[in-house]
């Protein structure tokens, strides 16, 4: 009986749930590669953070629409204020309209004075209206939110049915369902329009007519032409959708906008993939802010590449950006808002550019600097007077980090082994168990001893290929998910992949020729990376879009039995 082990030993560090301007990843979605949200973010006209061990959510600049949550809409800040009663904050977004989740996953909403916030049933001060929610994201006039149940509500204005629940001209105090859509992931506020994004990488959209769509629509419809989609943002003229292999597309109000070319003519656009420049990599992030015009997009060389409007500074360059044009190097995350935006790079300092909304006032997004409009990314520092803020971190739920995880196969047997670096808070261990690497279930639960102890687990009687993976407990009931093991106990035909390590093409060589139907190529976190729905014997595997690392092919046999391979991606 032949046995087969992959595995890699590495430092690893996954959560999965991790936040920045409405960006979150762990779940497959939200970003690619190595991109990992961090705790800084802006809004329009005004920035964000959470810091703490109590992880209270600070903002500081404009507050015209009562958007930092502190009880005032018309005092401006350039120092930090507590949000009310925003701790234990694990995700947050904001527009003219601001909204956070807690680590109970209860969502709590403020803002959006100016455009009638009262009305809509918002204040300056935050309050809670959503129970059981995954992901938010506020706009100009309204806000959506996706429940863990895959369901999307929305709340504010409805002029043109937005919120999508069959209705138009209503203003909605509570959230109300939008219809027909149950497998959601994503969701965002645009200008008067709400893009959806679904579990099986398509996007729909309700609203937006005459910006988003030719023909508005009270309830949601697919968007032709987006597939293998992960991310979704948006900003008052156009969408962004990132697919798995790193490309971007948009659609919208004019191409300007949507760096799509030279024209302003407001002829909506449908959906066309971005061209940018012959060297850029694949991209991996992508930041954009309703009510903003422009947008930026990260690369996995650190490259960040703006389009769209650049009066104010916003892009850090003077003069035009109809397409993706290269504004800074040496980043790890991107916050495009409306009049200024933030970057962070490598060595984890923060740089801006553009202007606050009224540099006369006391609205300041310059921290340590003056508050004058600047048209290059200057750094910035949150650590000293005024603002004396933590640094910038990826924003974890739970800060477990382990040295090393390994499956081996003895005899019909599985031995699990784990050792841990680092451990603050953490409770247990959940050993889940996969067939097929997507479906998971607990079979055993490890309690945590503490930094830099070993663990193990052995699951008897395993036949076939079993997937493995660690589902990381912290006191609070959060949770992060470990890199998957695959450990093989079958007698299949088999096969081999080739070259391997490839850096383009990769071949599949199988016993007796034995005919395959259709490839996936996951990652080691579980996020399907390509999908091959037809494959003939001996067609070459383009790999050249993949960021570096190891990979697990899936092939499945003519007769729907499947096996897995690893290559390393170069």
């Amino acid at each position: 009986m032949r046995k087969t082990v992959l595995f890699l030993t590495a430092l690893l560090f996954f959560n999965i749930y991790l936040f920045a301007q409405n960006s979150m990843v762990g779940d497959g979605f939200g970003g690619r590669d190595w991109y990992r949200p961090h705790n800084y973010q802006v809004g329009s006209y005004s920035a964000y953070t959470v810091c703490g061990l109590d992880s209270q959510l600070y903002g500081w600049g404009n507050n015209s629409q009562g958007e930092l949550g502190n009880g005032s809409a018309t005092v401006s800040t350039g120092y930090p204020v507590p949000a009310t009663g925003m701790t234990r904050v694990k995700f947050y977004a904001s527009g003219y309209i601001s909204g956070a989740i807690k680590s109970d996953n209860t969502a709590w909403v403020w803002g959006g004075a100016i455009y009638g916030g009262p009305g809509f049933g918002f204040t300056a001060t935050p309050h809670q209206v959503l129970s059981d929610v995954k992901f938010i994201d506020g706009g100009s006039t309204h806000v959506v939110f996706v429940k863990n149940d895959g369901s999307v509500w929305g709340a504010g204005y409805n002029i043109l049915g937005q919120i999508g629940n069959g209705t138009q001209n209503d203003t909605f105090t509570i959230p109300a369902q939008m219809v027909g859509i149950t497998n959601a992931v994503r969701a965002i506020a645009v200008r008067l329009g709400t893009v959806v994004l679904l579990r099986d990488g398509t996007v729909k959209l309700c609203g937006g007519g005459g910006i988003f769509q030719p023909v508005n629509s009270i309830s949601p419809v697919t968007m032709a032409g987006l597939n293998n989609i992960i991310d979704i943002k948006g900003n008052a003229y156009g969408a962004f959708a990132l697919n798995s292999s790193g490309e971007v597309f948009a659609f919208g109000l004019d191409s300007v906008h949507l760096g799509l070319g030279n024209s302003y003519s407001q002829t909506t656009v449908a959906p066309a993939k971005l061209n940018f420049p012959v060297d850029a990599a694949p991209v991996i992030a992508l930041s954009a802010n309703d009510d903003g015009g422009c947008a930026m997009a990260l690369d996995a060389n650190g490259n960040v590449y703006g389009w769209g409007e650049t009066g104010t500074g916003q892009l850090g360059i003077i003069g035009e950006a109809n397409f993706p044009t290269l504004i800074a190097t040496g980043a790890i995350d991107i916050f495009a808002g409306e009049t200024f935006s933030y970057i962070l790079k490598s060595d984890n300092t923060l740089w801006a550019t553009g202007s606050s909304l009224n540099n006369n006032t006391g609205g300041n997004i310059w921290m340590n600097l003056p508050n004058v409009l600047r048209y290059a990314f200057t750094q910035i520092n949150p650590l000293v007077a005024p603002m004396n803020l933590c640094a910038p971190k990826v924003h974890g739920v739970v800060p477990i980090k382990l040295s090393g995880f390994t499956c081996i196969a003895n005899g019909s047997n599985a031995g699990l082994n784990w050792q841990s670096a680092e451990e603050i808070n953490a409770d247990k261990y959940i050993v889940e168990y996969s067939y097929d690497g997507s479906n998971f279930k607990s079979i055993a639960t490890v309690i945590a001893k503490g930094s830099n102890n070993r663990y193990n687990y052995i699951h008897q009687q395993v036949s076939g290929t079993a997937f493995y993976r660690l589902k990381m407990m912290d006191k609070d009931g959060s949770f992060s998910y470990s890199e998957i093991r695959v450990v093989k106990f079958d007698t299949k035909a088999g096969f081999t992949i080739a070259p391997n390590p490839s850096n383009d093409v990769v071949y599949l060589f199988t016993k007796n020729n034995t005919a395959v139907k259709s490839i996936q190529i996951v990652s080691v976190n579980g996020q399907v990376v390509k999908i091959l729905n037809k494959y003939s014997n001996g067609q070459g595997i383009n790999i050249s879009n993949l960021a570096r690392g190891t990979y697990i092919l899936k092939a499945v046999y003519q007769n729907n039995e499947m096996e897995y391979g690893r290559f390393i991606k170069m």
